[in-house]
């Protein structure tokens, strides 16, 4: 059989490690979660971003190595499924077919996204990121987890001083609003909306 456990996971901690092997899958109930990879430079770069439902770690099931790093953006309440040998055939074919799924509705995501990004302008695309973290934590309502300008950068291709720009526009527009803490902003939805139906 596989053992399930809900567990807080606080932000910046990494749920698993590039080339780690360990026999757990991640269910991901609330928070976001990036998988990294290094580039050829050595920087560490935001390949995607997941959120409330994603499934991570089906390296697992195929008795592979992780093929990303995977860090915690914001704290998140993670479903860790331990998948041991003991497990029955029928148990691991059921959490294959659920984890490919994820996958595909993952890389189907990843390349909506991607699409969107094509040809738009660096604001544009800022807003689309926008946009795309409300789907990624529901539960957060008028409040919104941002990402670092270096972190934008990655995700979105753009230089950060750009990313830094277009941000304070947001900023002084009122799309955006501080909060307490650094890594939240308070969003006007309707506003982000607004601009990006006229871009």
């Amino acid at each position: 059989m596989y053992f399930a456990k809900s567990t807080r996971i606080p932000a910046q901690d990494y749920l698993y490690q590039q080339g780690e092997s360990s026999p757990e899958l991640f269910h991901i109930r609330t928070g976001i979660v990036c998988l990294e990879s290094v580039n050829e430079r050595g920087d560490r770069c935001i390949t995607h971003l997941l959120g409330q439902g994603a499934v991570l770690g089906h390296e697992t099931l195929l008795r592979q190595p992780r093929g990303f790093d995977a860090r915690v953006c914001t704290d998140a309440v993670v479903e860790v499924i331990t998948v041991s040998s003991a497990t029955d055939p029928t148990q691991k074919i059921s959490l294959m077919q659920w984890a490919n799924a994820a996958v595909s509705r993952l890389l189907f995501e990843a390349t909506q996204f991607k699409v969107q990004l094509h040809g738009a302008r660096a604001d544009e695309k800022v807003l689309l990121l926008i946009e795309q973290l409300k789907k990624l934590h529901p539960e957060k309502t008028e409040v919104c987890w941002l990402p670092s300008r270096y972190e934008m950068a990655d995700i979105l291709d753009i230089n950060h001083a750009t990313a830094s720009r277009v941000i304070a526009r947001l900023f002084r527009d009122g799309a955006l609003q501080r909060t307490a803490s650094r890594d939240f902003v308070r969003v006007d939805w309707a506003h982000i909306r607004t601009l990006l139906s006229s871009t």
